[in-house]
């Protein structure tokens, strides 16, 4: 899984990540849309290759910190 570039779990009411995502160091989309998260983990910041999460229709209302070192993330809805 650690060649993944794209990774679409929308739809499938999630309550939280999948354990060792940050270990998806290629991964460039990631797709969440539709759950039932409640908050992203740290290891979120390990995906310096992330250019875009859809988190919309979730339970999110906090970010972690981690997400200010993903430098070319240009989409977060």
């Amino acid at each position: 899984l650690t060649h993944l570039k794209e990774l679409y779990l929308g739809q499938n009411q999630l309550t939280r990540l999948l354990p060792g995502i940050g270990n998806m160091t290629r991964l460039e989309s990631l797709n969440l849309h539709n759950n039932l998260l409640t908050e992203l983990t740290e290891e979120v910041g390990s995906l310096r290759k992330l250019r875009e999460i859809d988190l919309e229709n979730n339970h999110v209302r906090v970010l972690p910190l981690g997400i200010l070192n993903l430098p070319i993330l240009s989409q977060l809805n």
